[in-house]
């Protein structure tokens, strides 16, 4: 957040929602014990454990399937398909 000039307080919740406030609200995933998810408007707290069988990587996959998602959205606004 440093090198967008926006100030961190320490508080993790209230910072995700600023920074989603600040990118002009967009949805910022903060994962960690308890995973922290905003739009600058609405933040929640995720700390349901998860399964137990979990694995390594997980978090990869939830980065690429976002960034999947953001992409087909840029790629429909910019008529790519027509």
């Amino acid at each position: 957040m440093k090198s967008l000039n926006i100030p961190t307080s320490g508080d993790s919740f209230k910072d995700v929602e600023n920074l989603a406030n600040k990118l002009g609200n967009v949805t910022v995933v903060l994962k960690g014990q308890s995973d922290i998810i905003s739009n600058g408007k609405l933040t929640i707290l995720c700390s349901d454990q998860g399964g137990l069988k979990r694995c390594g990587g997980q978090g990869d996959i939830l980065c690429g399937a976002i960034a999947t998602f953001f992409g087909f959205g840029v790629c429909y606004l910019q008529n790519r398909w027509e």
